[in-house]
């Protein structure tokens, strides 16, 4: 079915929905052509079904939305007292087992846009394969998105200036305690959910919320045990960016939030120029972040590589902050390698006594590792090595939960403010913790300055400093080793 003029109205769409064994193509095109679907009815989801089955055998449905036309699903869903009547089903591609959805929207002026209480977009679910394409300037928006989950398969490809967005324009949370919430986006959600994102080509990917109306923009990848989700973000002026607005607190708590593995496995390749940014109050970007206090042991990942850019920037507020590996059992890396790759933590704002802002954490409670390589650099007010993580293998000595390496003309420089509150680098603080930091070659440098720019080995756990091969460790201020740690050695 094609249609390529006119406006309508209508219940719903379905492209390959319940058809057992068969598939459907629906074609909406040109600048002139606007769908709205949803009857308005209490309840009614405003649906939109590509290769979805309930039971009927597996369906297949393809959904073009081309030349600048319109499709805008909006349901009417209420709260009942129990759920959102309505809600959470706007558009899905890909459910149900063996089945297969492609929704392309392509071109500028084209979009699709979900809305209403709870309105969200699902790609790939109950053991069906989802893909959403959103190129050449193209717009898609809804308040939930979900990539591949509860054993389904999603991916969802924005390039050619193509802009997905996660906004409060769509509406808010349906169920009462979370109308306050900003929009969230999951990759790989669910016991065998698997969910891809890749961008390209000047991509726009944005997670936001709406100031004075909800807070806690949330992008995750991974979120249950079992579950997995990846990333590849490459290409200059391709952006994904988490975006607080305003202060947090006021409608949700919590600022912008990037997690790279909560419960499951998450890892997010940023190369070739491509940029991403956690933005505003409280922003915090998390690598192996557990989930109900575990996590699955495969470690999670991101890689910064060729003269890509991930910027941490609470801005005017505070609480801009990295955290790897943060509850017990959990393993988390970051890889920052290349010239112009960069990894920065940083904020404007200045207080004393805040001993967070700033901050990367390698190995808060599990096994967290930062690499950096080839001229890679690294920037924030202070680094901590092994907060409570504990010896990976005890039959190993020198083998941390935690670890740096610095090498090959890689460069971490950390700048405290002010002179009590930031720390510089501190190795193996909590008790029974064990963290190394590694300094190896010609041009490779850790640099703490500022009023509190220290070196602090060992504080009540066992830390080591190895500096070798002509690599460098400079202070502003004092270098301090407790009788538990290695010093510092050249």
């Amino acid at each position: 079915m094609t249609i390529d003029s006119g406006a309508y109205n209508t219940g719903y769409i379905g492209s390959g929905y319940n058809a057992s064994g068969l598939s459907g193509i629906v074609t909406i095109t040109g600048p002139l052509t606007s769908v709205d679907v949803g009857d308005g009815a209490p309840g009614s989801s405003g649906g939109i079904y590509v290769g979805v089955s309930t039971g009927y055998g597996p369906a297949y449905g393809n959904l073009y939305i081309t030349s600048g036309a319109s499709v805008v699903s909006t349901n009417s869903g209420y709260w009942n007292g129990s759920y959102v009547v309505g809600g959470y089903d706007n558009v899905k591609a890909g459910f149900g087992a063996g089945s297969y959805g492609y929704i392309t929207v392509d071109g500028a002026g084209s979009e699709l846009i979900a809305q209403g209480a709870s309105a969200r977009i699902t790609i790939g679910r109950y053991g069906g394969l989802g893909e959403l394409q959103v190129s050449n300037g193209a717009l898609v928006e809804t308040l939930i998105l979900d990539v591949g989950r509860d054993g389904g398969i999603g991916g969802v490809n924005i390039f050619g200036g193509g802009t997905l967005r996660i906004t409060n324009d769509s509406g808010l949370w349906g169920a009462p305690g979370y109308e306050g919430q900003a929009g969230i986006a999951t990759f790989g959600r669910g016991a065998g959910g698997n969910g891809l994102l890749l961008m390209s080509s000047g991509g726009q990917f944005i997670v936001e919320n709406t100031d004075g109306l909800t807070d806690t923009p949330i992008l995750r990848f991974g979120r249950d045990s079992g579950s997995a989700g990846y990333a590849y973000i490459s290409g200059a002026g391709t952006e994904l960016n988490v975006i607080q607005h305003g202060a947090q607190g006021d409608d949700y708590s919590g600022g912008s939030i990037l997690n790279i593995g909560e419960g499951g496995l998450g890892i997010v390749n940023v190369s070739d120029g491509a940029q991403i940014n956690v933005l505003g109050d409280q922003a915090l970007l998390q690598i192996a972040r557990g989930r109900n206090g575990s996590a699955d042991s495969i470690e999670s990942q991101l890689n910064i590589t060729g003269g890509a850019d991930v910027l941490v920037d609470s801005q005017g507020y505070q609480g801009a902050g990295i955290r790897v590996a943060r509850v017990a059992g959990s393993n988390g890396a970051i890889l920052v390698d290349g010239a112009g790759s960069t990894l920065t933590v940083t904020s404007s704002s200045d207080v004393a006594g805040d001993y967070g802002t700033g901050s990367i954490v390698i190995g808060e409670n599990g096994e967290g590792t930062l690499e950096v390589f080839n001229g890679g650099a690294v920037e924030a007010r202070s680094l901590r090595v092994g907060q409570n993580s504990p010896l990976t293998d005890p039959d190993t000595p020198g083998l941390g939960a935690a670890e740096v390496t610095i090498a090959l003309g890689g460069t971490v420089t950390l700048t405290a403010l002010d002179s009590t509150a930031y720390r510089g680098l501190q190795v193996a603080t909590g008790v029974g913790s064990y963290g190394v930091v590694n300094i190896d070659g010609e041009g490779s440098s850790l640099i703490s300055q500022g009023g509190a720019g220290r070196f602090e080995v060992g504080r009540y756990g066992t830390g080591r400093v190895n500096i070798t091969n002509g690599g460098d460790a400079t202070s502003s201020s004092t270098a301090r080793s407790s009788t538990r740690s290695a010093r510092p050695r050249s």
